[in-house]
């Protein structure tokens, strides 16, 4: 059984999958989740791309981020720095690109959770006041939320605020300012510590082509 992106294994909903071949076997890891818990697990080693999950559904084995008393926010941050140390160990699965299809697969997964269709967007990160870390075109709307998610998975702002027990909470500002994201409709801003993220249809289109569908007060930059 072939393991892919968006498949169920078992409930388990695959958020990103990679199975390689070295030497002499294929060897392969997964990231999922399933109703805000997060795993990582290694498939099973063999001869072809199809056989890293048994018929029955199951892997070889995995570690799972499931603490209630810790936000969702957390485990897929735990989750996916998991994730690249089990790809080291598992034959030529791991790539110093890794850890960033691993984010972005998980950015993609999130924006994914509540549909937006709406007009264009941009995303920014502000640091340290109005310092810009990172910034966007005008993007479709899922496409700039993941954007988004990106900037603050890898802000050291969220690492740091994780080293504070009160942070790991459900319910906690890191939780609710990521699910703020999540839930977005259209134009968001939301801060954690000195950082500031936001989605915005104030901005300007770039060189990508895409059906535009700008917000009515959008206006172009002369």
């Amino acid at each position: 059984m072939r393991v892919k992106i968006g498949s169920k294994i078992k409930g388990w909903t695959v958020v990103h999958a990679i199975r390689t071949r070295s030497d002499i076997d294929y060897d392969g890891v997964f990231l999922a989740t399933r109703e805000g818990r997060w795993m990582t697990a290694r498939e099973h080693t063999g001869k072809s791309l199809d056989d890293g999950i048994q018929e029955s559904g199951e892997w070889w084995y995995g570690e799972y981020f499931d603490n209630p008393e810790t936000n969702e926010p957390y485990r897929w941050n735990q989750a996916v720095d998991a994730y690249e140390e089990l790809a080291k160990k598992a034959g030529s699965c791991w790539s110093r690109f890794f850890h960033q299809r691993a984010r972005e697969a998980v950015a993609e997964h999130l924006a994914a959770l509540d549909p937006m269709g709406t007009w264009d967007l941009a995303a920014y990160w502000n640091k340290d006041g109005d310092t810009v870390a990172g910034a966007t075109f005008l993007l479709p709307a899922r496409k700039a939320k993941e954007s988004l998610l990106e900037y603050m998975h890898v802000t050291p702002a969220v690492r740091d605020a994780f080293r504070t027990p009160e942070n790991l909470r459900p319910g906690s500002d890191v939780d609710k300012a990521f699910q703020h994201v999540i839930g977005a409709k259209g134009d968001v801003r939301v801060r954690i510590g000195a950082h500031t993220f936001g989605l915005t249809h104030q901005a300007s289109y770039g060189k990508l082509a895409f059906p535009h569908r700008p917000h009515p007060d959008w206006r172009a930059e002369v």
